[in-house]
């Protein structure tokens, strides 16, 4: 089923990855994808108005602005459509904050709205040690153990994570300058949103699963897609049905 709104114009996807995620990572939804939509992964780590040294509370202000000179360049009349998944939903949620109307549409996978305020200092304090394992531990021995948290399990395997493929420092930046304890609670704001969106989770990822049907109760305009077979790795469990949300 295609949860999404359909126009008669072309389309033009920006999507967000996750942390440790590259463009690569969406490669087998794009390919999926009809004519007619242009898929643009956005290596944002990159984008030196974006790095992880930006603070999560000015990021989507800098996002729009660096989103809406790339637009104009070729998609200036395409329908646009918002993806972000997990930290890249994250951040997502903060650019449509800013600025709603830029979005036609915002497809948000395996991302939270915020916590509570009594949440925040443990999380911060495990971001935080994250952060320093990621600045200076063996790389393949931390990635082996950020892959072995209970909300990746019951998924299909990351591709390999190379540490030539990263500077450390960004990863650890993200860690803490990103963190969801940096992050307001955007609940009160979803629930005023008009924008349309579709809020994705995977079926075995009970927290997120359980957070997308918690959007649509909060606003009428969310949309929910649960995916079947799907953890909370979307793009590598089942991205052809991710795809087909899109056409």
């Amino acid at each position: 089923m295609n949860f999404l709104t359909k126009v008669d114009k072309e389309t033009v996807v920006l999507a967000l990855h996750g942390f440790l995620g590259e463009p690569a990572d969406f490669e087998k939804v794009s390919d999926d994808l009809p004519r007619g939509i242009t898929f643009v992964p956005v290596d944002y780590t990159l984008i030196p108005s974006l790095t992880s040294e930006v603070l999560l509370k000015d990021w989507g202000a800098r996002f729009n602005s660096w989103a809406t000179d790339f637009l104009n360049q070729k998609f200036k009349n395409h329908r646009k459509i918002l993806l972000g998944y997990s930290q890249g939903g994250r951040l997502a949620l903060h650019a449509l904050k800013e600025d709603s109307s830029l979005w036609d549409q915002v497809v948000i996978v395996s991302a939270s709205p915020g916590i509570q305020d009594s949440e925040k200092p443990k999380r911060k304090l495990s971001d935080r040690n994250w952060s320093l394992k990621f600045l200076s531990d063996d790389f393949q021995a931390v990635v082996k153990e950020w892959n072995s948290q209970n909300v990746f399990k019951g998924g299909t395997k990351e591709p390999e994570r190379r540490e030539d493929q990263y500077s450390r420092k960004v990863l650890a930046d993200s860690l803490e300058n990103w963190s969801i304890s940096e992050q307001e609670n955007l609940r009160p704001f979803i629930a005023k949103m008009k924008n349309p969106i579709l809020w994705v989770a995977g079926n075995k990822d009970q927290k997120y699963a359980s957070i997308a049907e918690e959007m649509a109760i909060l606003n009428p305009n969310i949309k929910v897609a649960i995916i079947p077979g799907s953890s909370h790795r979307v793009l590598f469990d089942q991205p052809k049905h991710l795809a087909a949300l899109l056409r």
